[in-house]
C-alpha cells in the first residue's frame, strides 16, 4: 500500500514536471510586447530630459528577444544599450507580466556637477559618474551646477551615456548630494559654486573644499563617515547663516558676513563629537 502510494506520488510529480515544461516552452509565454514606465522624473520637472525620450525608441534600442520565453530572457544587454543611448535614463528593472509582456522601469538621473575639459567642452555628470552631457555650451540650468576640480577623474575622452572611473569620487558626490538636499537642510547642488577634492598631507587623506553661492567655504577633512560629515557640514552652514548677524552672545561675530566664514568638518568628526571649526576672516 505504501509502495503504491509512493509510486503514485512519483508518477504525478514526473507528469507535473513534464506538463510544466510543456507550458513554459509553449508560445503562450513568448515575449510579445515591451513597454516603458517612468518611475521618477527630475525634481525640477520643467527640466526633465527623461520625459522627452520616445518610449518606442527606447524599446527599439533595447533589442529585446521577442518570441523567446520571458522566464529565460536575460536583460543585461538591453539595459546597457538603453543607458548608453539615453544618458539621463537609469534602468531600475524589468518586470515580467505573464503571459507575454515585459515592462522596463526607468528613473531619471539628475545632474550634480560639471567638469571642464582641456578641449573647451563641459562634461555634466550625475552622482554615479555617468556622463549626461558633453557640450561646449551649457544653458543656465546646467551652468549653475558646481564646477568639480579633481585629480580623481579623467574626462578628456568622456562620452555621453558612459561612466567615468574615479576613485572615491562617486562616494563623494553621492554623499554631498545627500547632505545638501536633506530635509533638515533643504538646499540643492546649485547652492554650491565649486567642489575641489585634493590630498591633505596633514591628515593623510582627501579633503573636500566647497565654495557656496554666498561665498561661504565648507571644508570636509577625510572620506570616512562621509554621510555624517556632509550632513553635519550643511546643517552647520544653515545654522551659521541663520544666526550670524546680531548675536549678543558673540559680539565679535555681529558684523561678520557669510562670505567671510569657513566651516571645517574635522577628520575625526562623527555624529557624537561633532568636531567642527568655524572661522571668519
Amino acid at each position: 500500500m505504501l509502495k503504491s502510494k509512493r509510486k503514485l506520488i512519483i508518477t504525478l510529480s514526473i507528469v507535473g514536471v513534464i506538463v510544466l515544461l510543456i507550458i513554459l516552452s509553449s508560445a503562450l509565454f513568448s515575449l510579445r510586447t515591451v513597454s516603458v514606465d517612468y518611475l521618477t522624473l527630475n525634481s525640477d520637472v520643467s527640466y526633465s530630459v527623461l520625459k522627452t525620450y520616445d518610449k518606442d525608441e527606447i524599446v527599439k534600442v533595447g533589442q529585446f528577444a521577442y518570441n523567446k520565453n520571458i522566464l529565460f530572457i536575460k536583460y543585461d544587454g538591453a539595459k546597457d544599450r538603453i543607458e548608453k543611448a539615453f544618458p539621463f535614463a537609469k534602468v531600475v528593472g524589468f518586470t515580467r507580466h505573464f503571459p507575454s509582456s515585459v515592462v522596463v522601469s526607468l528613473a531619471e538621473r539628475e545632474a550634480v556637477a560639471k567638469i571642464y575639459r582641456t578641449d573647451g567642452k563641459w562634461v555634466v555628470i550625475d552622482d554615479e559618474l555617468k556622463v549626461l552631457i558633453v557640450s561646449s555650451t551649457l544653458d543656465s540650468y546646467y551652468s549653475s551646477l558646481p564646477t568639480l576640480d579633481s585629480s580623481l577623474v579623467a574626462v578628456n575622452s568622456a562620452k555621453e551615456g558612459y561612466f567615468l572611473s574615479g576613485l572615491n569620487l562617486a562616494k563623494v558626490l553621492h554623499n554631498i548630494k545627500r547632505g545638501v538636499t536633506n530635509t533638515g537642510v533643504n538646499l540643492n547642488m546649485r547652492n554650491i559654486t565649486s567642489i575641489n577634492i585634493s590630498n591633505n598631507a596633514v591628515i593623510n587623506d582627501y579633503e573636500i573644499t566647497m565654495e557656496l553661492n554666498d561665498g561661504c567655504v565648507v571644508v570636509i577633512q577625510g572620506l570616512n563617515n562621509l554621510a555624517e560629515k556632509s550632513l553635519g557640514a550643511f546643517t552647520t552652514y544653515k545654522d551659521v547663516r541663520s544666526n550670524l548677524v546680531g548675536n549678543p552672545e558673540n559680539p565679535e561675530w555681529q558684523y561678520v558676513q557669510i562670505n567671510e566664514v569657513t566651516i571645517t568638518i574635522e577628520a575625526d568628526y562623527n555624529s557624537s563629537n561633532k568636531k567642527t571649526i568655524i572661522e571668519h576672516s
